[in-house]
């Protein structure tokens, strides 16, 4: 937060509401991440996957993520087992092989997720042009939010 607040100017009231709800909700990281591991295990394992059971597989990976705490790797072995049962895997025996490289690929996830955030919190100021000239108590007082609609000013 400091960093958007200090270093992208980003106003403080966008970020300490923006910044928290993106972290709790928005996992693009895992959403992306979860399949393609569960698609990488179905063919290695021989098992050939369609596009239906890859549309139910990243449905329900997306749900198991947005679900699942934000504490690193915690969707991996129970979601991942259910997404392999749906591809027609019931073996876990390749759950220790995708768990011994999971801290290096949460890393890139988490970065992944962060970032998003971050531009989620810039396109915001965006559309919400915000006078950092005014010092006040209150995050939008009555002239510090304007929205910009095409060529029209909108004073809220």
């Amino acid at each position: 937060m400091r960093y958007m607040e200090e270093g992208n100017k980003i106003h403080s009231c966008i970020t300490r509401f923006v910044l928290p709800l993106g972290m709790t909700v928005h996992m693009d990281g895992g959403c992306l991440n979860f399949p393609i591991k569960t698609i990488f295990v179905a063919h290695w394992n021989g098992v050939t996957v369609d596009i239906p059971t890859s549309i139910v597989v990243s449905l329900f990976m997306v749900l198991d993520v947005i679900a699942a705490p934000g504490i690193p790797a915690t969707p991996a072995p129970v979601g991942l087992l259910i997404a392999l049962k749906i591809c027609g895997i019931s073996s876990p025996a390749y759950i220790p092989l995708i768990i011994s490289v999971e801290w290096l690929i949460d890393r890139f996830r988490t970065t992944c997720n962060v970032i998003g955030d971050c531009y989620v919190a810039a396109f915001v100021q965006k559309l919400c042009k915000i006078h950092q000239e005014e010092e006040s108590s209150a995050c939008f007082p009555n002239n510090c939010l304007e929205v910009v609609e095409e060529k029209n000013v909108t004073k809220l």
